[in-house]
């Protein structure tokens, strides 16, 4: 019998962490001289940490009144020693080695993916002078949220999907939907609403293959929409299939993104998403990616 989706994330807990990057925080947390932005900084270099991060804050046990939506503010909120304790001591009990070519699931592509879509919607924010880029950072980051989930809790049943999307040269979402019968998307979206995430990252989670569907958090998430497929074009990571689509035609306009400025954005994505992840060797092999084929032209990009 397949698995409900309700029954998925009611079995998740916890998700795995990069090695490299938990025991980066875990020195900071005992540094006396470490900043807040210093440790943010370095949480907001793994998905799952900023989601526990962000969950714990979140919690009932906080009773806030506004949703804390970015990791600095939860640091401020919990402290260095409520993080070491209650973030980075369970995820010691569930790390991940994975390497490039593990199966249907690479963490460390899953991560270069996830930073490089997180660091193509800050610099999007930016350019539209939103208010605070971190919160679209987050919303970026944890935008893939739901595949982690997937390969955790039904491993057999995602690499199905995998094959397909490979096979048939289609997208992730629509061979998930072929066979499982749910997507990553609808799984992210319910994590992050069990654990009280920010709405934002609920609906980027939901709806960067489809902003059209959303109003509430809508030119966001078209930040993420534009920001994901930029990075599958710079085959940053890998998301799951190796089909580069095109920006909306309405985000384009949202956004006022104009086919000459393309090239220089998809080399400063490269360059922030580079800084992001340098200082943390996951172990992969960087010298070859999993997505063959999907370097794209600004054009090509941009004919939506």
């Amino acid at each position: 019998m397949a698995m409900r989706i309700e029954e998925l994330v009611e079995r998740v807990d916890r998700l795995p962490v990069t090695p490299s990057v938990h025991a980066r925080v875990q020195r900071m947390v005992r540094d006396a001289d470490a900043s807040v932005r210093e440790l943010s900084e370095a949480i907001l270099g793994d998905p799952s940490l900023t989601a526990q991060v962000l969950r714990l804050a979140n919690s009932a046990a906080y009773g806030r009144s506004r949703t804390v939506g970015t990791v600095s503010q939860a640091v401020v909120l919990l402290g260095f020693e409520t993080i070491g304790r209650q973030v980075l001591a369970p995820a010691q009990d569930n790390p991940t080695e994975r390497g490039a070519g593990d199966g249907a699931f690479d963490f460390g592509a899953f991560r270069e993916h996830s930073v490089g879509v997180a660091a193509g919607a800050r610099l999007l924010a930016r350019r539209a002078g939103h208010a605070d880029e971190e919160a679209v950072y987050v919303a970026g980051l944890l935008h893939d949220i739901g595949r982690v989930a997937m390969a955790e809790q039904m491993p057999v049943e995602l690499e199905e999907a995998v094959d397909r999307a490979w096979r048939l040269r289609t997208s992730l979402v629509e061979a998930e939907r072929r066979t499982i019968g749910f997507t990553h998307c609808r799984v992210g979206a319910c994590l992050a609403a069990r654990w009280d995430l920010p709405e934002l990252v609920e609906d980027a989670v939901a709806f960067h293959h489809g902003p059209d569907l959303t109003e509430r958090h809508n030119l966001e998430t078209r930040m993420v929409e534009a920001a994901d497929v930029l990075a599958k074009a710079m085959s940053l990571g890998y998301s799951g299939d190796d089909r580069v689509g095109s920006i909306s035609k309405r985000t384009r306009e949202l956004l006022q993104l104009e086919t000459d400025e393309l090239e220089g954005l998809l080399e400063a994505i490269r360059a922030e998403s580079g800084q992001l992840t340098a200082p943390e060797a996951d172990g992969a092999d960087q010298g070859e990616n999993p997505v063959k084929g999907a370097a794209k032209s600004a054009d090509a990009i941009h004919d939506r």
